[in-house]
């Protein structure tokens, strides 16, 4: 992948399967593969993915290998929000980003053990970048959020709820079936989701929750299963909307 610098110079950077990257819209990205090699991907397997239109703005790809030297990437943008207001980017709000697979499970290596951990609504990491406006809003870019979250074997992640919009990638799931999340509008006395809508994981397949719905995530097999949820939370976040809210039986520890 490469970009013109500030020096009117292409800068290069190798990426590989499971890595994931950011890159603003100022920034005019040229992909290349070299390599015939069929690659793992993050969670071990190999999946799929999408690729949008080139007017994206502020935008994160994901990626994994595939064989007979091409590969694969599942590139989320902000270039819809862009449409609906009739504006264009002008500058760069962050600079572009790489995100290694080795760094990635290693942080979420790292959270898993420890204290408290296996009694999180979620267990995952929230990835950022160093710009000054991520050190209050977390997020990836300033609409973009990712939750990288692994759902161990026998698992079950409560139920909660926000006003940010969410594209979940199952990077990997189990291949005979048994992860699933459930979502509904409606939230029972008893803090189940009540007639929920059932979303099968199926590694490298990608589904919507949409904004306001309640959902958990399960997992009734003895592998662990990882989702990739995207959202526009950095931009309910700068405006104050997100209005995360978790349900009572379970802890807003993440």
């Amino acid at each position: 992948m490469a970009w013109p610098g500030a020096a009117e110079e292409d800068r290069a950077v190798a990426w590989s399967a499971g890595d994931l990257f950011t890159v603003p819209a100022a920034a005019r990205c040229v992909h290349a593969s070299d390599s015939g090699a069929e690659l793992p991907r993050l969670g071990r397997r190999d999946g799929g993915g999408a690729t949008p239109p080139p007017e994206a703005s502020t935008s994160e790809g994901a990626s994994s290998g595939a064989s007979g030297g091409a590969a694969i990437l599942y590139w989320v943008h902000d270039a819809p929000l862009l449409s609906y207001l009739g504006v264009a980017p002008v500058c760069s709000r962050f600079e572009p980003a790489l995100y290694e697979r080795a760094r990635l499970e290693a942080e979420v290596e790292r959270v898993r053990h420890e204290p408290g951990a296996a009694h999180r609504n979620r267990l995952g990491i929230l990835l950022s970048c160093k710009a000054g406006w991520a050190e209050r809003t977390k997020t990836l870019t300033p609409t973009l959020w990712a939750l990288l979250n692994v759902l161990p074997g026998r698992t079950v992640q409560p139920p909660h709820k926000h006003n940010s919009v969410a594209i979940d990638l199952a990077v990997q799931a189990p291949e005979g079936g048994g992860a699933y999340t459930l979502m509904s509008p409606k939230l029972g006395p008893d803090g189940e989701l009540v007639d929920p809508v059932r979303m099968e994981w199926r590694s490298g397949a990608a589904f919507v929750t949409p904004p306001g719905w309640w959902h958990s995530h399960h997992n009734e097999t003895d592998e662990e299963a990882w989702v990739l949820p995207v959202q526009d939370a950095g931009l309910h976040t700068h405006m104050q909307t997100l209005d995360i809210t978790f349900a009572a039986r379970s802890a807003p520890e993440a």
